[in-house]
């Protein structure tokens, strides 16, 4: 989880004074679920802010401006966002079919419908992770009945 994340509820943070706040997040999927790929930010040379997997999230606190955040696998994708200080923005990662591999899919997303989708992911993550410290979990989603 990010640690910019509240880890009890998902909730989002407030960006530093003078910066601004980017979440792009990624629901659980099945479709797609083992494409990964890295987010990169022009505005920073094409820095990697972070690689996006089914059921993450990448907060980054960034300067404000006008940038491209973009990924690529078979094909390059890129999504326009203008960081203002002391505001967040939210882009929604995805995948879509590919020739070989699936595509990266990144679309802009409304505040409201992101603090949502990220809490989701916050807390299906969270109650994974004590699952399995329990032992009730293989990895795969899977429950098994401890003898």
């Amino acid at each position: 989880m990010p640690p910019s994340l509240k880890e009890s509820d998902g909730t989002l943070k407030a960006p530093s004074p003078g910066k601004g706040m980017l979440y792009v997040y990624r629901p659980s999927a099945f479709y797609g679920g083992g494409v990964f790929y890295d987010l990169h930010d022009s505005a920073q040379g094409d820095k990697v802010l972070g690689t996006i997997t089914s059921g993450s999230v990448i907060a980054a606190e960034l300067e404000p401006g006008s940038r491209e955040i973009w990924a690529k696998t078979e094909a390059k994708v890129s999504v326009p966002v203008t960081i203002e200080a002391g505001k967040t923005q939210c882009v929604k990662a995805g995948v879509g079919m590919g020739l070989l591999v699936g595509r990266p899919t990144l679309e802009k997303a409304a505040l409201d419908q992101c603090r949502k989708e990220v809490s989701k992911i916050v807390l299906e993550r969270k109650k994974r992770e004590e699952e399995a410290q329990k032992g009730d979990d293989l990895g795969f989603g899977f429950a098994h009945k401890k003898r």
